[in-house]
Order: C-alpha cells, then sequence, then structure tokens
C-alpha cells in the first residue's frame, strides 16, 4: 500500500493513475460514483460535526473564531525582550 499525491494506492495501476492526478477509486471521473465516494467518505463527517469547545454560561455567545484581541498594540509588552 503506498500513498500518491495524496491518494491510497493498493496496486500498480491506481499507482499510475494517482501519478496522472486521477482519483484510483474513480479512475474515469464519473460523477455518479464521485457522488457515492463523496456520501461514504468518512472524513466529511469531521466537517460537518459540532466544535470541539462548547461554551457556557457568560461566553455561550462566543465561538472561538470570534475571538479578538481587544488590547492596542501600544499596550503590549515583550516580556522576552
Amino acid at each position: 500500500m503506498q500513498i500518491v499525491n495524496g491518494y491510497v494506492c493498493q496496486t500498480s495501476c491506481d499507482v499510475a493513475a494517482a501519478k496522472r492526478g486521477h482519483d484510483p477509486k474513480n479512475p474515469h471521473d464519473d460523477p455518479v460514483k464521485a457522488a457515492q465516494l463523496a456520501a461514504n467518505d468518512p472524513m466529511a463527517a469531521l466537517e460537518t460535526s459540532p466544535q470541539a469547545v462548547q461554551f457556557g454560561g457568560s461566553l455561550a455567545g462566543l465561538s472561538v473564531g470570534s475571538v479578538t484581541a481587544t488590547a492596542s498594540t501600544s499596550r503590549l509588552v515583550d516580556r522576552l525582550a
């Protein structure tokens, strides 16, 4: 088993297809087969899963991406200097 260009290859035919940039599971770029593979992809579930951290109480309105720094850069102190 090898990984070529991000594709898992189990045979030399799979390696040849991956080197050409084709998915070895769908070497002819069939849109129906691509949809079937996408539906069975375990990594797709990770993209739609809830966040790993969930704030509660007074922090419930925050999300990890919405936290911003409020201090101005002139007030920051370089502790390592």
